[in-house]
């Protein structure tokens, strides 16, 4: 399910059980979370909760990207808080660097109560063509760093960004680092992006090793 149809891409798609039956002896209500989605350049924001209704979808955690401001979220966040969380965009040159207007970057976020959510945290991430550049950057970097201490902070999931299919050699190296951090932190929740990219042993192997 694509709820931005052609602008955005669901990276993880998560179905919840509602509290409520929707009559005795039924099954529960099922309904979608779009964990991940991001407001790019050239979405209008109004056609955003018409897809998200079009697609079943009735909650969207949602960051900026591109040229989208992380108050642009904010505002339709705010607007729209039964449906829309606003999450703290870190990924950008500042974060790729490691620069120092990083802390200044996401503390304007964090300072916002509307922000309730953490998006995802660019680890590995293969390079595009012209269009995106190959970024890697390590769990124990000062900027990743910043980002599990304020997700652990604030009790939110800590989503890390893996393009395991792309790795090569790496993948091994990258799969230690990335469930080094899961298994320091037992009780704090970790979401893996492309998790689909491993086979079946391997993801198997995962989700029966760490119930975090």
């Amino acid at each position: 399910v694509n709820v931005f149809a052609a602008y955005a891409v669901f990276a993880i798609m998560v179905s919840v059980c509602a509290p409520q039956r929707t009559a005795a002896g039924e099954l529960p209500d099922l309904y979608f979370v779009d964990a991940h989605s991001q407001l790019p350049r050239g979405l209008d924001v109004e056609d955003i909760i018409p897809l998200m209704d079009k697609a079943g979808v009735r909650h969207t955690i949602l960051s900026a990207r591109n040229d989208r401001t992380p108050q642009d979220v904010a505002d339709f966040a705010t607007a729209h808080p039964e449906r829309i969380t606003a999450a703290v965009r870190s990924k950008g040159k500042a974060f790729n660097s490691g620069s120092p207007k990083l802390k200044q970057l996401i503390k304007g976020q964090t300072s916002l109560p509307i922000f309730q959510a953490l998006a995802e945290i660019l680890m590995f991430h293969a390079q595009k063509g012209k269009k995106a550049p190959k970024i890697e950057v390590s769990a124990e970097s000062p900027q990743v760093q910043m980002m599990l201490k304020i997700a652990l902070k604030k009790n939110w999931p800590f989503i890390a960004h893996y393009e395991f299919a792309a790795a090569g050699l790496n993948k091994s190296a990258l799969m230690s680092e990335f469930e080094t951090l899961v298994k320091a932190h037992p009780e704090h929740p970790f979401l893996l992006i492309h998790m689909g990219q491993l086979n079946v042993e391997e993801a198997t192997r995962l989700l029966s090793t760490y119930d975090n």
